[in-house]
């Protein structure tokens, strides 16, 4: 609603130039919340009983719930939030980063919710929290391989020497004569 109380009813359009608005906001104060913002309008419209890309009128939150949002978000503290990887990464990071994303991947597919991926692992909500939210820095390479196991997950390692890829060495049988 605006000051005068009435409700924008925004089109397809004027809502890819709202996001565009904030994934500009988000690049230029460095925040990752666009995803966030992203799923939360994509939630939204689910609830209202609108399917996506439609051309149905779309209501937007009042100013103030999106300022409410954008500055949860923003706080350092918030914990809901992937921060993803650092350009920079290490291989070591970039691993365990796509570990943490399967592990998520595999309780979407078999629409987990957090606290039953947790006891299906065997850990606690928060420790399930920080594989669900990427936050590598809080396992070893060990211990994420361990939880794809549990899952009946397979690890496969490839490496790429600039841009060629190594296969795994085939296993030589002995002939007898």
């Amino acid at each position: 609603m605006n000051k005068t109380g009435r409700t924008y009813q925004l089109g397809t359009r004027v809502r890819k130039e709202f996001l565009e608005k904030l994934k500009r906001i988000a690049y230029e104060e460095e925040l990752k919340l666009v995803e966030v913002l992203e799923r939360a309008l994509e939630c939204y419209d689910e609830r209202r009983g609108r399917a996506k890309n439609t051309d149905k009128k779309f209501s937007f939150p009042p100013e103030e719930e999106l300022e409410r949002i954008t500055k949860y978000f923003a706080d350092p503290n918030c914990k809901e939030i992937n921060i993803g990887l650092t350009p920079n990464a290490s291989e070591l990071d970039k691993t365990k980063y796509e570990i943490c994303q399967s592990i998520s991947r595999y309780k979407r597919v078999n629409k987990l919710t957090p606290k039953e991926l947790g006891k299906k692992i065997g850990i606690n909500q928060e420790k399930t929290d920080d594989i669900l939210f990427g936050r590598i820095g809080n396992f070893n390479l060990e211990e994420l391989v361990s939880y794809t196991g549990k899952l009946n997950g397979h690890l496969k390692v490839n490496i790429d020497y600039d841009g060629e890829l190594t296969r795994p060495a085939k296993q030589k049988t002995s002939a007898r004569a």
